[in-house]
């Protein structure tokens, strides 16, 4: 029993009891469900494909719980044994489409690890603009520009999670409780007459703004290669690259994003089909003071995985930028990060942890080099067959060995010391 419960904790890491439970089931129900169809003389298979999809999809848009590679996975492995596919198609639709999957991957990952970074900028623009329709189109603007560059279904996720956590912080407070509190927000008994009169305004509020973010994901997914897998598909066919991409499509994807932004200013300026709504100035001063509040409770840590998340995809997006400022960029917040341990855990100490972090590191990676100089060794009396001295391929080789020792070096002692 012990054994099992250890497994169940480590399945999909931490994430939520209640996910670990849901991808659990959709794994005993597909096979079942599967028999079931197919006894009844339906289309198993068909109708199989479509609730895979389904369970991918879930997948995808709760990113944030849990990284999608994993459960996905495991739906992938399970349709192999349930029949639905076979390996040799799988094997040629991995070939074919092999760059739009390392694209996915790479977006859902790059939006997985900048989640604190995400939820950060959509807060700070709630807390700080005040006119509603600059907001929704602020919103509207920034999940576009996201989007042009990450996976749109996931930063719809990012979106979803800020709007919860906006409607959580309205619930505490409404109920009398402070912010650090743990407290139910799908229980409304507790809340007082505040929070009665203005809880429906609040949702519509938070409706208003997840729908302009929604709306600007579609916005900006369709301006470059990476926003939409399908559009690397069809700039691999017409052979464009990444700005040529943009600048063939921008008579098409610009008036539809202008029209896109007209349209979040004339509905929420006109008050059309429910949005409008404006946020009651008590709810205001609610999230001013959680402004207060998250500020004065930021510790170091949370700074620290701030600075972490360093948008390099949004530097390289930037025009005209070289990458000797990316690494000068990239220097500027790892020496913040050890400003910030420095004054922590003080000077001497951190300077302990370097010599010893150094160290280890490299006493790992001189046994690798010395393996490898063997191994060079061992191999390069065969050169001679090929017309080439054996010694100065010898020396040519362990020096680039040597310089790729220096730069592992450097790049895991940094990694580890910014954890």
């Amino acid at each position: 029993m012990a054994l099992i419960n250890n497994l169940y904790s480590s399945f999909l890491g931490h994430s939520p009891e209640w996910y670990k439970k849901t991808i659990i089931g959709f794994l005993i129900l597909n096979p079942l469900l599967l028999w079931l169809l197919n006894q009844l003389n339906f289309d198993g298979g068909f109708i199989m494909g479509w609730v895979l999809l389904i369970q991918f999809i879930f997948t995808l848009a709760l990113a944030l719980k849990c990284y999608p590679l994993q459960p996905g996975g495991l739906i992938a492995i399970q349709s192999l044994f349930m029949g639905l596919t076979t390996p040799y198609t799988l094997m040629h639709e991995v070939e074919n489409n092999l760059e739009v999957i390392l694209l996915l991957v790479f977006m859902v990952a790059g939006i997985y690890f900048m989640k604190n970074l995400m939820l950060t900028i959509f807060t700070r623009l709630f807390l700080q603009v005040k006119s509603k329709t600059l907001l929704s189109l602020l919103f509207c603007f920034v999940a576009a520009f996201l989007s042009a560059f990450l996976d749109a279904l996931t930063v719809t996720a990012v979106l979803i999670g800020v709007g919860i956590g906006f409607y959580r912080i309205f619930h505490l407070a409404t109920s009398g409780k402070s912010f650090g509190e743990d407290h139910n927000y799908l229980d409304d008994s507790s809340l007082n007459s505040l929070g009665q009169e203005e809880q429906e305004n609040f949702k519509a509020f938070l409706r208003n703004l997840l729908m302009h973010g929604v709306v600007g994901t579609a916005l900006g997914g369709v301006c470059t290669i990476v926003g939409e897998p399908q559009n690397l598909l069809i700039a691999n066919v017409a052979d464009w690259e990444f700005i040529e991409f943009i600048i063939i499509m921008a008579p098409i994807t610009m008036p539809v994003f202008a029209a896109g932004m007209i349209t979040c200013f004339a509905v929420e300026k006109f008050k059309i089909a429910g949005f409008g709504t404006q946020l009651p100035s008590e709810i205001k001063n609610i999230f001013e003071n959680y402004s207060d509040y998250q500020k004065s409770n930021l510790t170091e840590q949370d700074k620290t995985n701030l600075l972490i998340d360093a948008p390099v995809d949004q530097w390289a997006a930037e025009e005209g930028i070289a990458e000797d400022e990316i690494i000068t960029r990239l220097k500027k917040i790892i020496d913040q990060i050890m400003a910030i341990k420095e004054k922590k855990y003080g000077e001497e100490v951190i300077r302990k942890i370097e010599k010893t972090v150094l160290l280890q590191v490299l006493d790992i990676l001189w046994r690798e080099h010395l393996s490898r100089l063997e191994h060079l060794r061992t191999s390069v009396s065969l050169r001679g067959y090929g017309q080439r001295d054996p010694l100065n391929e010898y020396k040519t080789e362990s020096f680039e060995l040597f310089q790729s020792l220096l730069i592992r070096l450097r790049e895991q002692v940094t990694a580890h010391l910014i954890r």
